[in-house]
């Protein structure tokens, strides 16, 4: 639940620091570093599961000005910003863009203890052939469009 998260121990162990709490060099410019700054602000407290909560009630909200959900980013030009920079600037991308800001605006949020977080990829459900008289098979066909982030 919410309330035993947010009881949890933010002392983390330092196999899991060392792996999960890297900021990469240039992840954060300007425009992100902003976005942070709003997020932090908005957050009921500092707590890494108020924060998570902060941060993704406020990418997926459907404000007029607020972020956009788009497979298709072919016409988003971002020079040579980080994915992390470019996502907070033009607040529009897939869902790769909002796992990897929401994990590295995480991480940066206490640089005094770092909040591990680490972004997966994987596949939704793909398609299954119907209408057989046979047994149901196993084989599923999964294609990109099923591709998808967390974190």
């Amino acid at each position: 639940t919410g309330n035993m998260l947010r009881a949890a121990s933010e002392e983390y162990p330092i196999d899991v620091t060392t792996r999960y709490t890297e900021v990469p060099e240039g992840a954060m410019g300007p425009d992100a570093r902003e976005l942070l700054d709003t997020l932090l602000a908005a957050s009921p407290s500092a707590d890494p599961y108020d924060l998570a909560v902060t941060m993704q009630e406020y990418l997926s909200s459907d404000r007029p000005d607020g972020f956009r959900y788009e497979t298709d980013i072919t016409g988003v030009e971002c020079d040579a910003a980080s994915a992390v920079e470019c996502f907070a600037r033009t607040k529009t991308g897939s869902c790769l863009h909002y796992a990897s800001t929401m994990a590295i605006l995480l991480r940066a949020a206490n640089p005094d203890n770092q909040i591990p977080t680490r972004l997966v990829q994987g596949f939704l459900p793909g398609d299954r052939p119907t209408g057989s008289d046979r047994a149901p098979t196993v084989t599923e066909t999964v294609r990109n469009r099923s591709a998808h982030a967390w974190d």
